[in-house]
């Protein structure tokens, strides 16, 4: 099995993966997978996989048997024995960080969360007017990706359970100092335009 170098391309794919991608096992490959409502999640996820292998070009599809709502469900993966394998083993399945993204740069710290945060993050303006940024999951390595978010320079709440998941899990969410984030890559128009909301109206949040 082929061992891939952690950057920033791997190090996004990673994140997809522990977030809201999957590996599917098929007869003869495997294939790492997102399927989602955002077009423009899917295109930052397809832009890595091309950096990576400049011989692929993966094709986003629509997928018909998982719309709901009427809202358009998209997908798009890459097939790679070696890829994929490396990812499951380095991340026990979506059972832990991987050591290397724990101890690695800065610059890869930041891409696994990007590819984490476009997943599990939240980013929105309330009614009020207040922007709010929190992260939520039910894994029990989510004080690591808090330790993560806080060795890049975003600065962090306290984590707090939530509500209980349908699969009997009770989720944990800390959230983040908005303008501690202005910088970090966000690739959902609708959470960055949250973000950028905030940084246009500075003066307003200067004592939040």
């Amino acid at each position: 099995m082929e061992e891939y170098k952690l950057n920033k391309h791997t190090s996004y794919l990673i994140g997809v993966y522990m977030s809201d991608g999957s590996i599917i096992d098929k007869r003869t490959t495997l294939k790492l997978q997102l399927q989602v409502t955002d077009m423009d999640y899917l295109e930052a996820f397809v832009e890595h996989i091309r950096e990576i292998f400049p011989d692929k070009n993966p094709k986003i599809g629509l997928d018909r048997a998982a719309k709901k709502n009427c809202k358009a469900v998209y997908r798009a993966g890459l097939h790679s024995i070696d890829f994929c394998t490396w990812v499951r083993n380095i991340t026990d399945y979506k059972n832990k960080i991987p050591d290397c993204v724990l101890h690695s740069s800065v610059e890869n710290k930041t891409w696994f969360l990007s590819g984490l945060y476009d997943g599990d993050g939240s980013a929105y303006v309330s009614k009020n007017g207040h922007v709010f940024s929190s992260f939520e999951i039910t894994s029990e390595w989510i004080n690591e990706v808090r330790k993560l978010f806080q060795d890049i320079g975003i600065k962090v709440g306290k984590l707090s359970n939530t509500k209980i998941t349908s699969g009997g899990k009770q989720a944990r969410r800390f959230y983040m100092r908005v303008q501690t984030m202005y910088d970090f890559p966000i690739h959902i128009a609708r959470k960055r335009e949250a973000i950028e909301y905030h940084k246009n109206n500075k003066k307003k949040y200067s004592l939040s």
